[in-house]
């Protein structure tokens, strides 16, 4: 499981940050990188998502993934375009 490590706590700078980067994204793909975060992540993403938009993630996202190692890789891919976001953003 990838871990969103200096994103999890609930502040102004990272709910922008995670909102902006999670916009980058289809939902297919979105509920594939929901599916490679570990539970304190996932938490993170969806309190940057509508009520309803999360309910639809959780749900979609209930069964396993077809393929485990691409829903890491997915989310890799996540972390690593948040953190140049950041890093552009003079974090």
């Amino acid at each position: 499981m990838v871990m969103l490590e200096g994103f999890l706590e609930d502040s102004d700078r990272n709910g922008m940050l995670l909102q902006l980067t999670i916009r980058d994204y289809d939902e297919l793909d979105f509920i594939e990188l929901y599916r490679g975060m570990d539970e304190l992540s996932r938490g993170a993403l969806l309190r940057n998502l509508s009520a309803r938009a999360a309910a639809q993630v959780r749900e979609a996202a209930a069964g396993p993934s077809a393929d485990p190692a691409a829903a890491r890789r997915a989310a890799e891919g996540f972390v690593r375009r948040l953190k140049e976001r950041a890093d552009s953003a003079g974090a």
